[in-house]
């Protein structure tokens, strides 16, 4: 019998993962890659500090121009945020801030709260709150992200809003953090796209084995502070699984915000993952006997 040629050559196929199909076996994805269709889906992130009048009038004007708002330290109650949210046509998950005392330091008053709030017209749902309450009990402490899954054209994906202790770098609580969400992955096998303020540089994440762990990459906007009072603090960005990191577009900078001191970003994404189409170095399957 003779063996088959194992001759290396160039298809085009979809780059949201690794996968075998027919009688080939994808080696590698070259970065020259296209886009067929125009359909975005828009993320607003923001740290809002605190999620008052203000800030809602603010967020809301900008409502045309997203689909699915992830917002970090709200410092409000979850049903309220929903019922604000839902009056503007979108549907929320998330966390309720920590009860602290008003006496508490600035380093003890914990986290102020996450949210996902989606278009209603979009096929995207909490997570199950049993998986979020089993993951906080085995690593006894309350999870600080939200999380939605959110289906696009041929694929779901895990969207996370992130919030992370602030001085603190890579601590043992914001390790746990960490933790949790590698717990989530383990039990949902889901690709995700995190939006985050780390309150760490991109490459305290980069240099830890996170990235490995997870599976994922690092991706932030073009500029060297995501602050309006620190010209170096570069720390509200994304991970995102390496196997869909292709339909992550752009992530851009939103200056034109009243809370402080934090920006918002832009964050657009291909609502079409399968329509992402490249170059793919691969050679014939060996054969079978």
């Amino acid at each position: 019998m003779k063996s088959a040629q194992h001759n290396v050559r160039f298809i085009e196929k979809p780059q949201i993962q690794y996968y075998e199909e027919d009688d080939n076996i994808i080696l590698s994805a070259l970065p020259d890659l296209h886009i067929t269709s125009e359909k975005r889906l828009r993320l607003y992130f923001a740290n809002f500090t605190s999620f008052g009048m203000i800030a809602q009038q603010i967020l809301f004007e900008k409502a045309p121009s997203f689909d699915i708002a992830c917002g970090v330290e709200h410092h409000k109650e979850l049903s309220h945020i929903k019922s604000v949210f839902k009056a503007k046509g979108f549907s929320v998950s998330g966390t309720n801030p920590e009860p602290v005392s008003p006496f508490a330091t600035t380093k003890a008053k914990g986290h102020g709260g996450e949210f996902i709030a989606s278009r209603m017209n979009l096929d995207c749902k909490p997570v199950e709150l049993q998986i979020l309450e089993s993951i906080s009990n085995s690593t006894a402490a309350p999870l600080r992200f939200a999380a939605s899954y959110c289906r696009l054209k041929g694929i779901t994906i895990l969207i996370l809003s992130l919030y992370m202790w602030d001085g603190e770098q890579l601590s043992e609580r914001n390790e746990n953090i960490l933790n949790q969400i590698y717990i989530l992955l383990q039990i949902i096998r889901l690709p995700f796209l995190c939006c985050g303020d780390f309150n760490m540089h991109p490459d305290v994440i980069k240099a830890s084995d996170w990235p490995s762990k997870l599976k994922a990459v690092v991706r932030h906007p073009a500029v060297t502070s995501t602050l309006n009072n620190n010209n170096t603090s570069l720390i509200d960005f994304c991970l995102i699984s390496e196997s869909i990191q292709q339909i992550l577009l752009s992530i851009t900078l939103d200056p034109s915000v009243s809370w402080s001191p934090h920006f918002g970003l832009y964050i657009e994404v291909a609502a079409r993952p399968l329509e992402i189409k490249g170059l793919a170095l691969c050679k014939p399957a060996p054969p079978t006997n």
